[in-house]
C-alpha cells in the first residue's frame, strides 16, 4: 500500500434528499468545460483514488491527478491497495452504514460489473464528457453508467530478441517447446494466460466456456516446460536477469521494461491475443461533496488533455473519440484503434468473465501448483 493512503473514518451513508439536491445542482454545473463555482458544491480537502502501483500510479499521478489538483485545489491521494482486497473493503464498508476507504476505484472493468450488480456504485450517467468517448468506453448488460472503461490493454507475448535472433515467436505454442524449459515467466493472477489458454489450445473465442477444457490442456503442457510464476514485477526481474526468454504481460508493462532498458520484445501471435479494458467508478457512502467532486475526477480524466496524456503515459489506447495513435505504436496490432485492429484480437464478454472467473482462477493455480 501507498506510504500517503488516507484512512478514512466512519461516516453515515448519503442523506437521499441531500444527494438529489447535489445531483441537480451538478447537472445544472458540470465541471468540465466550465463550472459556475457557486452551484458547486463545497469542496472536499482530498479524495482518495484506488489505483495501481508503479507506472500505472506514476501516469495516473501526472496525466490526471496533479492537473485535476491544480484545476480544483483538491488533494488526491492514491491507494494501492490490491484491486480484490479494496473492492471487498467497499462492499463491506456500505454494508455496514460506514464510509468507503476510497472515493474513486480505478478497477478491471468485470469486478466493476460485480460491484454495479451488488447495488454499491454511483450512476456516472450525467457526467457531459460521456458525450465525447467511444462506444466501447460504456458498459453494456448494465442499467445506467455504473463505470466508464477509459483504455484498452492487450497482453502481449514477451519475447527476449536475442534468444529469438531478432525475429518474433509466431505462436503461443512457444510456451510449451521443450527448448524453453525453465525459461518461460507466467503471472500468478492469470488474468491474460487464462483468456489465452484456450484460443492458444485451438478453442474458440465465440465460446470460452466450452472451450476451457482445451485451454487447460494448454495450460498442462506449458507446466511441463517448469514455468516460473509470479508478480509482473518478478517477471521483468527475471527478464532483466536473463533468466527467462518468455512471457506474457499487458503492454504497459512492456513498454515499461523495454524502457529501463531490458532486452524485450513483443508481439501477438498469429492466433490472436486478448483484451480487456479498466474503468474507473465511484462507490456510494462518501459524503455529498465527496462523491460528487470523485464524479468530476472521472469526468475531468475523460477530457481530451488529461485523458490523452494519461493513456500515452500507459503506452494503451484510450476510449476518448479522435485521440491519435503515437507513432511507435503505429502499426502494432497490441494497440488497437480500428475494427481491423480488433479484427486480430478477442475478448470475453463480460458476464460470462463474471460468472466463471473464480472457477477459472482456482483451475489455473491447481494446474500450475501455485
Amino acid at each position: 500500500m501507498s506510504d500517503n493512503v488516507l484512512h478514512a473514518a466512519p461516516h453515515g451513508l448519503l442523506d437521499r434528499r441531500r444527494l438529489l439536491q447535489l445531483s441537480a445542482a451538478g447537472a445544472a454545473a458540470s465541471l468540465w468545460p466550465g463550472v459556475a463555482s457557486a452551484q458547486a458544491p463545497e469542496k472536499p480537502k482530498q479524495l482518495t483514488v484506488r489505483c495501481w502501483g508503479g507506472n500505472w500510479r506514476n501516469s495516473l499521478q501526472t496525466g490526471v491527478s496533479e492537473p485535476f489538483s491544480k484545476e480544483t485545489g483538491i488533494q488526491i491521494l492514491h491507494d494501492t491497495t490490491h484491486q480484490n482486497e479494496m473492492k471487498t473493503r467497499v462492499w463491506t464498508a456500505i454494508a455496514q452504514g460506514r464510509k468507503p476507504p476510497v472515493q474513486v476505484m480505478w478497477d478491471i472493468a468485470e469486478p466493476a460489473m460485480e460491484s454495479s450488480l451488488r447495488g454499491v456504485t454511483v450512476d456516472l450517467a450525467d457526467l457531459p464528457e460521456l458525450a465525447n468517448m467511444s462506444p466501447v468506453a460504456l458498459p453494456a448488460d448494465v442499467p445506467g453508467t455504473p463505470f466508464v472503461k477509459m483504455y484498452t490493454y492487450v497482453f502481449v507475448l514477451l519475447y527476449r530478441p536475442s534468444a529469438f535472433g531478432g525475429k518474433a515467436p509466431e505462436s503461443w505454442s512457444v510456451l510449451t517447446d521443450p527448448r524453453f524449459k525453465g525459461r518461460i515467466g507466467l503471472g500468478a493472477p492469470g488474468n491474460g494466460e487464462i483468456a489465452i489458454a484456450p484460443i492458444a489450445g485451438g478453442g474458440s473465442a465465440a465460446n470460452f466456456e466450452s472451450s476451457m477444457e482445451k485451454g487447460w490442456e494448454f495450460l498442462r503442457k506449458v507446466k511441463t516446460n517448469a514455468p516460473l510464476v509470479g508478480k509482473g514485477e518478478d517477471i521483468s526481474r527475471w527478464l532483466q536477469q536473463g533468466e527467462v526468454d518468455l512471457g506474457v504481460a499487458i503492454l504497459t508493462d512492456a513498454v515499461d521494461m523495454k524502457k529501463k532498458g531490458i532486452d524485450v520484445s513483443w508481439a501477438v501471435p498469429k492466433e490472436g491475443s486478448y483484451y480487456a479494458n479498466d474503468c474507473m467508478w465511484v462507490p456510494k457512502g462518501s459524503t455529498p461533496e465527496e462523491t460528487y467532486w470523485a464524479k468530476q475526477y472521472i469526468n475531468f480524466a475523460m477530457t481530451e488533455g488529461p485523458h490523452k496524456t494519461w493513456t500515452n503515459l500507459l503506452g494503451l489506447p484510450g476510449t476518448r473519440k479522435g485521440l491519435s495513435v503515437p507513432a511507435e505504436f503505429k502499426g502494432d496490432p497490441a494497440y488497437p484503434t480500428t475494427p481491423e485492429d480488433f479484427a486480430k484480437l478477442f475478448t470475453i464478454p463480460s458476464m460470462v468473465k463474471v460468472k466463471n472467473w473464480g472457477d477459472w482462477h482456482t483451475k489455473y493455480k491447481e494446474i500450475l501448483g501455485i
